[in-house]
């Protein structure tokens, strides 16, 4: 019976312990960057991200924002799981929005980090915004 018990883990999670999720946080792979070409000093905007993955294994994590001065870095994050012998292979695209806000005039320069490819190197997509 024990053996058939440690059997039937091995094939559900191989390698792996039943705690070890094999999840990693990855910056995302860049679809689209929607960002206001003007706002105001002091008020609220927000900047919107799409990610997208080749297969179900993916989820959206956290996005991170730093601001400093009139340049900004935003880091969509996704979730994705190292085995995908269990993913659906439907791709998955996930929305992240960044509230930000700059408190001097001038030209934004607004960085977002992340993937143009699975398995590519994280690359910058800057974008300039009107700060009044």
């Amino acid at each position: 019976m024990r053996h058939s018990i440690l059997l039937l883990a091995l094939f559900f999670f191989g390698c792996r312990g039943p705690f070890d999720t094999g999840d990693e946080r990855v910056a995302g792979i860049i679809q689209e960057i929607e960002v206001p070409a003007n706002v105001a000093v002091g008020e609220g905007f927000t900047v919107s991200i799409q990610t997208g993955w080749r297969n179900g294994c993916a989820r959206m994590g956290e996005t991170e924002v730093e601001v400093d001065g009139l340049n900004i870095i935003v880091i969509p994050y996704d979730i994705i799981t190292e085995d995908g012998s269990l993913c659906a292979q439907s791709p998955q695209v996930f929305t992240h929005t960044a509230s930000i806000r700059v408190d001097e005039p001038g030209t934004a320069n607004l960085i977002v980090k992340g993937r143009q490819d699975f398995g590519g190197d994280v690359v910058t997509f800057e974008r300039q915004l009107e700060v009044k």
